[in-house]
């Protein structure tokens, strides 16, 4: 325990207080992220009073679920969250992009292809203090003109030498903190090692925060749990009977890994809420649910068998890009934009919500979406031409086309056993926060409603609104949202040319296996 406390000492006085800042003018605001949390999950073992302080959390503030953005997957919603704009206007899509110098190939997203400003930068233009930590899609760290940040994933392959940290040479002060693997899979017979890692990453995090709340006391911090997101991914089947992936040995040997993992989430919870200021304002948001996926869709061999195929090369259709976030199918054709290009995306997207799965005789995708009618914004010429999305229990993965496959068959792929569903969680407690449930909120509108929180104006270009719902009325009656044009967030910044050795740096690694 000495040795704990000495870590967490010095790891403040290494990092120092924070900068002069508006303290005054407004209360501290934590944002706590716990990726994948979801209700569908912890409801059971809150009504049991397993998850006393999240549920003393809930009970002192408002509560509910928070609607994600699509594609459902972390670089598109926490960028979406921590900006208050769709993915048209902040250009992340997704884990990976296309590499301008190479046709087919595909690069690692990073925080330079984030097109407009996050919240943390608003705050410090303003006079604040801000503290981020293991926010995802924020390596390589931004500069922060009055405040610290410790990067999130996604990182390159090889991590040696990486600068993850600003000011830099806060990494060497946050002890044993390992950094997100890209490209994870679950292998048998190392269940054990899986899990103990994911337990330590998300100690550290908690750790760091700790230090942070004693030694800085920023206005405002923002942290993300992402090991919540991991060990739902890797574990879920283990706990779950029905579950292909389950058997005996293992539901016996990790069968309580994910319950067991949210009651230490829980009591590591309690820690970060213990001694935060009387009057700070705590927010607890997850970027998207999840469930159990039993059955996948091959997206090659399921196309193939739909006749589109033939109507792709006797129409002549422009390349058209499909994802769900993770897979990424594009038809590969040198044609010109013609009228077929928008024809076959409808057909494409009528016979997929069409299909009905064989065994079940329900449909694997619960919808398809053309760009235009999910973003908006600038970017929207990068977008994925149609986006997939997989009815509960459903995954999509690409198929093979060098395998004679069923369109859709038991899961096999990957070693995740879950996977990400719209319905993640909010939590808003403090001063002026009513108590209760609250319904219809965006995870873009998170941003808007920090600003306000803040006593600062919202932008107008962004798409979330505040959200005035969590507010006690007597008080909203005098602090009613404050929207205001002028005030750019967006960029155009042209993409920064790559040298060959960050081009090799950046080359696409799978999110998952």
């Amino acid at each position: 325990m000495t040795r704990i406390l000495f870590s967490i000492l010095a790891l403040a006085l290494v990092v120092g207080a924070p900068a002069c800042s508006t303290r005054s003018k407004a209360p501290r605001v934590y944002v706590i992220g716990l990726d994948g949390a979801t209700f569908d999950l912890l409801t059971p073992w809150l009504d049991a009073g397993e998850l006393p302080n999240l549920k003393k959390l809930m009970d002192s503030g408002v509560h509910g679920e928070l609607q994600s953005v699509n594609p459902i997957i972390s670089p598109v919603a926490w960028t979406s969250a921590t900006t208050g704009v769709n993915p048209g206007k902040h250009g992340i899509y997704g884990f990976e992009r296309p590499d301008p110098a190479e046709p087919g190939a595909q690069l690692l997203n990073t925080s330079e292809q984030r097109k407009a400003l996050p919240i943390w930068s608003l705050l410090q233009d303003a006079g604040f203090s801000t503290a981020v930590l293991n926010v995802p899609m924020t390596w390589p760290p931004d500069p922060m003109t009055s405040g610290i940040m410790v990067s999130g994933f996604p990182f390159p392959a090889n991590q040696q030498g990486i600068v993850y940290t600003t000011p830099p040479g806060l990494a060497a002060s946050l002890g044993e903190y390992p950094l997100d693997q890209m490209g994870e899979g679950l292998v048998t017979g190392a269940e054990g090692d899986m899990l103990a890692r994911i337990v330590m990453a998300r100690d550290a995090v908690v750790r760091v925060f700790n230090a942070w709340k004693v030694g800085r006391k920023d206005d405002f911090t923002w942290a993300v749990v992402t090991a919540t997101d991991r060990v739902q991914h890797f574990f879920w089947g283990m706990m779950d009977e029905k579950h292909p992936y389950w058997t005996p040995e293992r539901g016996r040997e990790f069968g309580s890994a994910i319950h067991e993992f949210w009651l230490g989430m829980d009591k590591r919870l309690g820690e970060m809420l213990a001694g935060l200021p009387e009057d700070a304002i705590v927010m607890v948001i997850s970027d998207h649910g999840f469930a159990p996926i039993y059955r996948e869709m091959n997206m090659y061999n399921w196309f193939v068998g739909t006749g589109l195929d033939e109507y792709v090369k006797d129409h002549q259709v422009a390349d058209v890009y499909i994802t769900n976030g993770i897979f990424n199918y594009r038809l590969g054709t040198t044609f010109p934009r013609s009228p077929s290009y928008d024809e076959f995306r409808s057909r494409f997207a009528k016979e997929a919500v069409a299909y009905m799965d064989p065994a079940t005789g329900q449909a694997p995708v619960e919808r398809v979406a053309k760009r235009e009618s999910m973003f908006s914004g600038p970017h929207i010429g990068k977008a994925p031409d149609l986006v997939m999305v997989e009815s509960p229990n459903y995954y999509i993965g690409a198929g093979d086309p060098s395998k004679q496959l069923e369109p859709v068959s038991d899961l096999h792929s990957t070693s995740y056993s879950a996977y990400h569903r719209p319905n993640g969680i909010v939590i808003v407690s403090g001063p002026n926060i009513r108590k209760g449930e609250l319904a219809g909120a965006s995870l873009l509108d998170v941003t808007p409603t920090l600003l306000h929180l803040m006593g600062q104006p919202v932008p107008s270009e962004m798409d979330g609104r505040v959200l005035t719902a969590i507010f006690d009325p007597a008080w909203l009656s005098k602090h009613a949202p404050h929207y205001k044009d002028g005030l750019s967030i967006l960029s155009d910044r042209p993409e920064r040319a790559l040298s060959d050795a960050e081009r090799e740096q950046l080359q696409g690694v799978p999110y998952i296996r």
